[in-house]
Order: C-alpha cells, then sequence, then structure tokens
C-alpha cells in the first residue's frame, strides 16, 4: 500500500465573477491552477500563502465540498471524486470560524454526535464515541448539555475538532485553526492536535496564513500563489531554504511580523 494518505492531481477550478447577460459577460478567475499536492500517513502538512492564495478552495475540493473543474483527488485507495461519500469516511473538516459551523440550537453532545448519524450505532454507542472525543479535546460531560454561545472561542474550536474526530477519520483538514485565537489560546490548540495525532493517529493537513503555526506543527509545506504552487518541501522552507522568491519574500515577511 501506498504511504499516500492524500494524493492530489492536476486540481483546477475556476469561478465565474460579475458579468451581466450578453451585456457583460463574466470574468473567470481560475482559483486552482493545475495543482499536485500529495500528504503521507503521518506527515502534516501545512498549505500557506496570502489571501486569494486559493489554499480554502483546495480544502473545500479535497473535503468535497466544492468539485473541481479538471484533476484527481483519492484519499487512501478511494477516488473522492468518483465516490465523494467513501472518501468522507476517512476525512473531515474544520472550518475557520467554528461558529458559523456549529448549530446554536443544538447541545454540545449532539453537535459532536451528528457525523456518527451515517454509521449502523445504537443511541448509547453514539453518545459514549461523542463523549470520548469530546474527552480528548478537553471539554467535560458536564459540557455536554451546552449549546455553543456558552463556549468561548477557544472552546468552540475544540468542539469543532471533536466533532471532526468523532468519526475517526485518518486526515483532517483544518483551515485557518488559529486565525481567530489569541496566541496563548492558539498554542493550546496547536498541543491539541499534536496530542491527537500521537494518540488518534490523525494526520491533518492545515491551511493557513501563520507560518508559525505551520512551523510548530507541520512536517511538510506547500506555498501557493494566485491558484498554483510555487514551492513544496519540509518545514525546512520557513527556515530559509526556499527557492522560489515569492516562498522566500513570504517566508521573510512572516519573521517580521
Amino acid at each position: 500500500m501506498s504511504d499516500a494518505l492524500l494524493d492530489v492531481r492536476g486540481l483546477t477550478k475556476a469561478y465565474a465573477i460579475g458579468g451581466r447577460g450578453f451585456v457583460r459577460p463574466a470574468a473567470v478567475r481560475r482559483a486552482l491552477d493545475r495543482v499536485d499536492l500529495v500528504v503521507a500517513r503521518g506527515r502534516h502538512m501545512g498549505v500557506v500563502g496570502e489571501s486569494g492564495a486559493g489554499k480554502s478552495t483546495l480544502a473545500r475540493c479535497i473535503a468535497t465540498l466544492e468539485r473541481p473543474d479538471e484533476g484527481a483527488i483519492r484519499v487512501g485507495d478511494v477516488d473522492a471524486l468518483a465516490d465523494p461519500a467513501a472518501a468522507r469516511a476517512s476525512l473531515s473538516m474544520v472550518f475557520q470560524d467554528p461558529a458559523s459551523s456549529l448549530d446554536p440550537r443544538w447541545r454540545a453532545l449532539d453537535i459532536v454526535a451528528e457525523p456518527l448519524v451515517r454509521l449502523a450505532l445504537a443511541p448509547a454507542e453514539r453518545r459514549a464515541r461523542a463523549l470520548a472525543a469530546m474527552e480528548a479535546v478537553g471539554l467535560g460531560a458536564g459540557e455536554a448539555a451546552k449549546r455553543p454561545h456558552e463556549f468561548s472561542g477557544g472552546q468552540r474550536q475544540r468542539l469543532a475538532f471533536a466533532r471532526a474526530i468523532v468519526g475517526r477519520p485518518a486526515l483532517v483538514i483544518a483551515d485557518e485553526p488559529t486565525s481567530a485565537l489569541d496566541p496563548s489560546t492558539a498554542a493550546r490548540l496547536l498541543d491539541l492536535m499534536a496530542r491527537l495525532s500521537d494518540e488518534a493517529g490523525v494526520t491533518f493537513l492545515v491551511v493557513s496564513h501563520d507560518l508559525h503555526a505551520i512551523d510548530r506543527l507541520c512536517d511538510d509545506v506547500a506555498v501557493m500563489r494566485e491558484g498554483r504552487i510555487v514551492e513544496a518541501g519540509t518545514r525546512a522552507m520557513l527556515a530559509g531554504a526556499a527557492r522560489d522568491d515569492y516562498a522566500r519574500a513570504l517566508v521573510a515577511a512572516a519573521g517580521r511580523g
């Protein structure tokens, strides 16, 4: 079996913007331009770049939330474009704003247990697994009845991670996981992600503009610009080993921040 958990080949995605029928044809913006990306099992990958580089579009296509115009995505042995449901059994996604992805009317336990509905599990087993996932991210059983507004921002992010891991996926895609957090909360979240990797065997694909977070968690890094990956390699690139001019400039700017 290949060590590649995720294998993306030639991914292309374009959007029509503006336009008013025949009077003003829509322009086309290419968000992804023939992107190749391989994530090895057990090696966390960081995808970095400025806003608009295509990072979130790439993440959503891999998560099968959007369909690319061209290309191929394999998650393990599954063709994700031919069988999205099978791919989703092996991956999950944590969104940039956890509040927007958590139903405010639901209790925490129900939110975490939601991905288990598709499995043929007894209600008691779903509850037990959801409670175990909450405990894994540092949320106790006493918080199971709370609703999202009763949690802090960092706790809501933990809740989102509990929901992401409850189905025991091999790959978790995290879109800007630290962007809305203060430095100390962000550091605790990165510690949590490292622990989940060790204890649950999760491989992370982290999409972020925060190079410090990427450097702390990830083994490999891909730098995106205008829908393309302009450089990819180990995180030694973050120490100044990048060959691409844009990648070097991005790293230098982060170092001054």
